[in-house]
């Protein structure tokens, strides 16, 4: 589970969520995704419908993915009310 925020990327003047995997004080930073994984999450921006990958990092021993960002409600919202009709699901 992480944590997503909604940010602003300076460079190029766009909105993204930020999503960022918390941790405790305890634990050791995580490192930044793997060749293989990098591979895979580009290979998942590459895909249509998919939410676009801009950046993978790590800043403060935190590791970061910022992606597009798309405004609507969350799927918490979504369900609140009951199961989805088909056609909206």
């Amino acid at each position: 589970m992480g944590v997503v925020y909604k940010a602003e990327d300076l460079t190029l003047q766009r909105t993204v969520a930020l999503k960022s995997s918390p941790r405790s004080p305890l634990q050791a930073p995580r490192p930044v995704p793997t060749r293989p994984r990098q591979r895979e999450l580009r290979r998942c921006s590459s895909i249509p419908n998919i939410c676009p990958v801009y950046e993978i990092g790590e800043s403060d021993g935190h590791t970061f993915i910022a992606m597009g960002y798309l405004e609507g409600r969350s799927l918490k919202d979504l369900l609140s009310g009951g199961p989805l009709p088909v056609d909206e699901a």
